[in-house]
Formats: structure tokens, C-alpha cells, sequence
């Protein structure tokens, strides 16, 4: 059932931009990965992959733990980031897919959901100079412990934000600080992530 959404969700993908792609990076998390989710993990920011899902459990209130991956996207051209992912615990916790971040995890572009009480609120931003950058908003989404698809997606100038398909916002393209993306938790909070996906268009604008 799940390598059935996924490819659902990649056919979707691919239809939405109407040219050629490229698969930069595809991690469902169901087998070996080459990349390093679980560095780092200690009883109070806890991260583990199991049975096709990545867990990050953050009991630090206020604190976020993210784990990030080289990612070499072509910015130039037009691009789109992907991931499912659902909320554990109603709190106010939050998950995060981070992107364009820089070497020293102190930039960054993010969208981050976030529960109060089975309320939701989503937030489209930048972190920089020690600040979060962006407005919150209210969003009417799955509820908790079922996914919810966030893309991000380069087209032309623009930059679109999408969540289960639906065009949430939309701001002119901002350069990436760096080549990372990451996946994370602001606590408290038990973020399980099904998949990461990455396409670059293979020709321009």
C-alpha cells in the first residue's frame, strides 16, 4: 500500500511540471539508505528508522532537532522537494522540512506544522540572523497521526507551497544559503516522516 501512494504521489509530481525530470534523491525509508537520518540521537531527541517510516521523538519543549543531507539541486532550473509526514501527539510540537540550509545550520528556508490541540497552523519562512522569518497561519488539514503531503516547488520565478496538492501560498523564488535539506521536530513532539523526494528539471526555465 505504501510503495502505492508513493508512486501515486510521484506520478502526480510528474505530471504537475509537464517536462523532463531527474530524480536527485528518493529515500521511502523501507530499506538501505545512503543517507545518515539518526546521527546524533540521544533519549531526549530520539530518531529511528522503522518499518518504512523515520521517527524523530523531541521531548525538549521549544527545542528543534533536525537531522540534514547534501542535497545538490540545480536552483537555476525548476525543482520540487517532497515529503509525507504526520504529528503524534497533541502538543505543541511541530514538524519540520527544511531546505536550501547553509554549512552551519544557521540559515535556512522551512515550512513547519504545528498542533495545539488538534488545531493546526502552518508556517512558510526563513531562519536567519537568529530569527524566524514568515507568518503563521491556520490550515485545515489531516488530523493527527495521518500524513500530510508537503511540496515545495520551483516554477519559473515562483515558488509554490502545496500541502495534499492544494497551493497553500506562493512568493517569488529566494536563493538556497546552502545544499541541505533536512527533516525535524520542534518539541514536543513524535514526527513521523514516510518518504523524501527530490526532483531537478533536466533542462531550463
Amino acid at each position: 500500500m505504501k510503495k502505492a501512494l508513493l508512486f501515486l504521489s510521484l506520478l502526480i509530481s510528474y505530471l504537475s511540471f509537464a517536462q523532463p525530470q531527474k530524480e536527485v534523491l528518493l529515500d521511502d525509508f523501507d530499506g538501505k539508505t545512503d543517507y545518515d537520518w539518526t546521527s546524533g540521537s540521544t533519549p531526549e531527541h530520539y530518531k529511528t528508522i522503522k518499518k518504512g517510516f523515520f521517527h524523530i521523538i523531541n521531548k525538549s519543549k521549544s527545542k528543534i532537532t533536525w537531522n540534514s543531507v547534501r542535497v545538490p539541486i540545480d536552483t537555476s532550473n525548476n525543482f520540487s522537494i517532497e515529503t509525507s509526514v504526520a504529528l503524534f501527539q497533541e502538543n505543541e510540537g511541530e514538524a519540520f522540512l527544511i531546505y536550501g540550509e547553509d554549512k552551519n545550520a544557521l540559515k535556512f528556508h522551512f515550512v513547519r506544522i504545528r498542533d495545539v490541540k488538534n488545531k493546526y497552523s502552518i508556517q512558510f519562512g526563513t531562519f536567519q540572523n537568529g530569527k524566524w522569518e514568515g507568518d503563521w497561519r491556520n490550515i485545515t488539514i489531516n488530523p493527527l497521526k495521518q500524513f500530510n503531503r508537503i511540496t515545495v516547488r520551483r516554477k519559473g520565478k515562483e515558488m509554490l507551497f502545496l500541502i495534499n496538492g492544494i497551493i497553500e501560498h506562493r512568493e517569488s523564488f529566494k536563493p538556497f544559503f546552502g545544499d541541505t535539506i533536512a527533516l525535524g521536530t520542534g518539541g514536543p513532539q513524535h514526527a513521523v516522516f514516510d518518504y523524501i523526494l527530490v526532483f531537478d528539471e533536466r533542462e531550463g526555465n
